[in-house]
């Protein structure tokens, strides 16, 4: 298995298009297609599934491209740890900017970058500002701050002034995911969820860590409107007047869980994930996303999720536990 063919894996995947992916790894499109089709017959299994907007990925191809990740950013950790013990300065920063600021600031900002740190490569990639959000993979960003044992002080401070400019949204200061902060905040509690859009996405993360079921007690996936109505007993005249993508519903679905399996919490997801289905009122990528427990205590989400379908149903997965998470902090 080779690093190319991972790498063009890893672009195909995020970029839904193999000829964006070609321009990505610097190859020809037909050059990226046959290292992917080497790929998948070396491991005797589809990895993309094609078609005329775009490619997306299997399970099987969902599951390398994660290890995918892994692998080329540990190698590219462990070639910047070499060069950074032989005494010099090295490393890759990727920026995305917005038309405005490349025509205005760049050329000047490179030409001091190029003085001042001869050893690090800058890539810069020119987009519409929603291009870049979609870039967030996974929607969380992780800031890692390397130094020298000589620029500790320097880095202490540079870490308090990151966690103070970013003190809304930061959440983990030692690397501990989301997942693993709302398994332990979910000690002694009881769980349950309901998912539309995300159809189970949320329940396989919450039980993809050991000792899940100490605290879930179970999930719902009620994709139509009359799962929601039979199943959770989400009022059909509710659904007909707010619409079944709604805050109004998003909270039935979550009172309902909470109640059919005798839980003390609960979270529910409505959205549209697209690529249809969407209007000028509830555009795709708009999602409700409601965490509820026993003693009335509330938190509502309620905006668009930028990204294609994928994106906005593992997106939207994310920011279930988040409102879990802030729910039991």
């Amino acid at each position: 298995m080779k690093l190319a063919a991972l790498n063009a894996l890893i672009a195909a995947v995020e970029d839904g298009s193999l000829r964006a992916a070609a321009r990505r790894v610097g190859v020809s499109q037909p050059a990226l297609t046959k290292m992917l089709r080497e790929l998948e017959r070396e491991l005797s299994t589809t990895l993309l599934v094609r078609s005329t907007t775009g490619v997306v990925p299997t399970a099987q191809g969902r599951a390398l491209y994660e290890r995918a990740c892994t692998v080329t950013r540990e190698l590219g950790q462990a070639v910047e740890e070499i060069e950074q013990l032989s005494g010099r300065m090295v490393g890759e920063l990727s920026i995305g900017a917005v038309p405005l600021v490349v025509l205005l600031l760049i050329p000047e900002s490179l030409r001091t970058f190029g003085r001042e740190f001869p050893g690090i490569r800058l890539r810069i990639r020119e987009e519409l500002y929603i291009a870049q959000l979609t870039r967030l993979r996974k929607g969380e960003v992780e800031i890692d701050v390397r130094y020298r044992e000589k620029a500790s002080a320097e880095a202490a401070a540079l870490r308090e002034q990151l966690a103070r400019r970013h003190e809304r949204t930061l959440f983990s200061l030692d690397g501990t995911t989301v997942d693993e902060m709302v398994a332990k905040l979910l000690a002694g509690r009881r769980l349950a969820v309901a998912e539309s859009c995300t159809s189970g996405i949320l329940a396989a993360r919450i039980t993809n860590l050991p000792g899940a079921s100490e605290y879930f007690q179970g999930g719902v996936v009620s994709y139509s409107n009359e799962a929601k109505a039979n199943l959770l007993g989400v009022d059909a005249a509710l659904i007909e007047e707010k619409g079944a993508v709604s805050p109004e519903v998003a909270r039935a679905m979550a009172v309902g869980a909470m109640e059919r399996f005798g839980a003390d919490i609960a979270v529910g997801i409505t959205g549209i994930a697209g690529p249809g289905g969407g209007t000028e009122e509830k555009p795709v990528g708009f999602v409700c996303i409601h965490g509820i427990t026993a003693d009335g205590e509330g938190l509502d989400f309620a905006r668009v999720i930028p990204g294609g379908r994928t994106d906005v149903r593992e997106r939207s997965g994310l920011v279930a536990m988040h409102t879990l998470r802030r729910l039991l902090s």
